[in-house]
């Protein structure tokens, strides 16, 4: 696979842009309460897995989130503000075993929530073009799920605030100029993924609970820009 692949992805997935405006705030003398423009992916602190989110640059662990709503619940007594911003999610690349032995060296909080690039990939290099690459990407955005969730509690906490991450990856990629669908995304969601189940026995790729949603490009663009 071109290097340009991995390098093109992990800059763009390094620069997106995470924040949004605070349309309402309030406070109970205990904690913050805030309306925004997205909440994007977060979710609340769920040990050992820590979250916090930036407001006005000021870092603020998470106490609850409401992702449809786009309502976000903080520590801490908080009397205005103007932007919330939300940590950019992990970026990894390679086979399924080598990024397992990656993952498995690193500290919770620098694992999740996730974009897993797999570096099996078929394309082409175009000649005389100014195309570096032509191939198909297949994308997994996944976050840690606890083994004792409901059904529900798979698609409340972890799919949909990973649903929110997908869509507005999707609407920045077609804007972005190195970057270019030639066909249609997919995307599909995996509750448990990465778990492989061989004669009764589970075993989970990157030593964690995971939920995902997969992303598979048919056939993308890179520009050598």
């Amino acid at each position: 696979m071109s290097i340009v692949v991995i390098d093109r992805i992990k800059e763009f997935v390094q620069n997106l842009d995470l924040s949004s405006e605070v349309l309402e705030i309030s406070n109970d003398g205990t904690n913050t309460t805030l309306k925004v423009g997205n909440v994007f992916h977060i979710r609340a602190f769920d040990a050992p897995f820590r979250r916090s989110v930036l407001i006005d640059g000021d870092g603020y662990d998470v106490v609850s989130v409401n992702t449809l709503d786009n309502v976000v619940v903080v520590e801490g007594v908080i009397t205005d503000a103007t932007i919330y911003k939300v940590p950019n999610p992990f970026f990894f690349h390679g086979t399924l075993i080598s990024t397992a032995n990656e993952i498995n060296c690193l500290d919770p909080n620098q694992k999740t929530p996730m974009i897993y690039l797999n570096e099996i990939i078929d394309g082409e290099r175009p000649i005389n073009s100014d195309l570096a690459y032509i191939g198909r990407v297949r994308l997994a955005f996944a976050d840690y799920y606890s083994n004792d969730y409901t059904r529900e509690q798979h698609y409340e906490i972890v799919i949909r605030p990973l649903q929110k991450l997908v869509d507005y990856v999707f609407s920045q990629w077609e804007g972005e100029g190195c970057l270019s669908f030639i066909d249609n995304p997919k995307d599909k969601t995996v509750p448990k993924w990465g778990t492989i189940t061989n004669k009764g026995t589970s075993k989970k790729i990157f030593n964690m609970y995971l939920d995902a949603i997969e992303w598979d490009a048919p056939r993308m663009r890179f520009c050598k820009c």
